[in-house]
């Protein structure tokens, strides 16, 4: 199934939506400017008490543990590009696809205010029989979908439903 170019896919039910650049660029520099602060901090004590205290010691830990949420960072950038590179491609690829407009709804949601999460679940005609699929995890980002029409493509082969938004410019 071939996507118009004012299309894209932000994620399907299971996976969630796709997190915009900005937040990966924000958690970059946030520890990196941990990571560069960290070590500029150890050399300065180096210089200054000639020998490695427990001050030192300390630093280089913090310094340890920001070079350790870099990687992790990194990884979760990847995971993400692996998916939106490989699956969705795959479940588009699905000969039966099919191509709707449909109002996502609530299934469940858990915690208070900015911390409220959804499952999201979605209801539509396929071959004449009402599919109802409900996603498997819960996502902070469902919360603008819920009760507003929504255009997916549903996979029946892989049972995924992808979300499609416009391009914002």
């Amino acid at each position: 199934m071939v996507i118009e170019k004012d299309k894209i896919a932000i994620g399907t039910l299971d996976y969630g939506i796709r997190k915009p650049k900005w937040f990966y660029i924000v958690l970059l520099s946030c520890a990196l400017t941990e990571f560069t602060c960290c070590i500029a901090i150890f050399i300065i004590f180096s210089a200054i008490e000639k020998e490695i205290s427990t001050d030192c010691i300390i630093v280089l830990i913090i310094a340890l543990i920001s070079l350790i949420s870099i990687c992790v960072i990194l990884m979760f950038i990847y995971k993400e590009k692996l998916f939106f590179k490989n699956k969705i491609p795959e479940y588009l690829n699905d000969e039966k696809a099919l191509r709707i407009k449909t109002v996502p709804f609530c299934v469940n949601s858990s915690g208070i205010g900015v911390y409220k999460v959804i499952k999201l679940g979605v209801k539509f005609i396929y071959d004449k029989t009402l599919i109802t699929v409900i996603g498997k995890k819960y996502y902070k980002q469902f919360r603008k979908y819920v009760n507003k029409e929504v255009e997916i493509i549903y996979s029946p082969k892989f049972e995924q439903v992808i979300i499609l938004s416009s391009i914002v410019n």
